[in-house]
């Protein structure tokens, strides 16, 4: 399956045009206060007292909600608790998410409505469930294409770009690709690492992915063949901005 980043929500144009007209009339309020100053002292006299002043007191426009994140046709709620995951996370990669801990985090929502907004998240194969008897929440645990979608809204950065250097790494070596060795030459903490290698190894064939044998990474490694190559230079000319 090829993983691949939401494309990022853009605001109307229109929606800045009420904050901009408030910053021009706070601009020339301050403008009309200067002049009713120098004119005051001009004349040797005072500043006209504030409760006189044509002018009103200089306040700061209001506070404006960031427009939010829409990810494909995920709820309100799904894409809060995608980012909740995603800058939770220490691995960037396969984190068990506790029930209490996701109920705490949102304690406006219902278990009904939590329920729900799982559902979706599984759906959508950003997390993995499983559903017992006796319980309204599932087990659950995050994929990797959670981290690649939600990082660039969570954190700040993207996995799509990340996986650009690593595949020019990767083309540049001969043989077994360890994740160990990749890992250290990148330099990168764990959390940005892994959800760029996830993406990576999401591009070879899967029988030449060296799977289990780390809890820390999502493979141990991988070897390439030519047609590997072939695939990967093409997916990172496909990725490059």
């Amino acid at each position: 399956m090829q993983l691949s980043p939401s494309t990022p929500l853009i605001p109307a144009l229109g929606e800045t045009v009420p904050l901009v007209g408030d910053e021009i009339l706070q601009f020339a309020e301050i403008g009309q206060m200067v002049v009713n100053g120098l004119d005051a002292w001009l004349a040797n006299g005072s500043p006209p007292p504030v409760e006189n002043s044509t002018t009103k007191a200089i306040v700061a426009p209001p506070t404006r909600e960031t427009a939010a994140v829409k990810i494909g046709e995920l709820g309100p709620l799904a894409v809060k608790i995608g980012l909740w995951i995603a800058k939770e996370s220490t691995h960037g990669y396969s984190d068990f998410i506790p029930e209490d801990e996701l109920i705490a985090a949102f304690p406006d929502a219902s278990l009904d409505e939590l329920a729900f907004a799982v559902a979706e998240l599984s759906t959508d194969d950003f997390i993995n469930t499983t559903s017992f008897v006796a319980k309204r929440l599932p087990r659950m645990t995050s994929n990797a294409s959670l981290y690649i979608t939600f990082d660039p809204y969570a954190l700040g950065g993207d996995p799509a770009v990340d996986v650009v250097t690593l595949v020019d790494a990767v083309l540049a070596k001969k043989g077994t690709v360890g994740v160990e060795e990749l890992h250290k030459e990148t330099g990168w903490p764990l959390r940005r690492f892994n959800p760029a290698f996830a993406y990576l190894i999401s591009q070879i064939e899967e029988r030449r992915v060296l799977k289990g044998g780390t809890n820390e990474y999502p493979a141990r490694g991988f070897y390439l063949n030519d047609q590997d190559r072939v695939e990967l230079h093409r997916f990172a000319s496909r990725m490059r901005p």
